[in-house]
């Protein structure tokens, strides 16, 4: 999946990934700028995920947003 639009559009989309990641503060969310590999990170260090575990959670999260980032 392309992650670009999502990081493009990160700030209209930080309360849905605050849904999703409850243990993330809003401030860590919108501090990993949308970069996908700072958000893998945060995962791992917050959520205690494998690496394989957040990128598996990155994907659902972007198939359930690619409507709300599309430009």
């Amino acid at each position: 999946m392309n992650w670009t639009p999502i990081q493009d559009n990160w700030n209209k989309l930080v309360g849905r990934a605050k849904d999703q990641w409850s243990a993330l503060t809003k401030d860590e969310l919108i501090a990993c700028e949308g970069n996908r590999e700072r958000l893998r990170n945060l995962l791992q260090l917050r959520c205690s995920m494998t690496p394989e575990e957040a990128d598996r959670e990155i994907d659902d999260f972007a198939q359930t947003v690619s409507g709300a980032a599309a430009p």
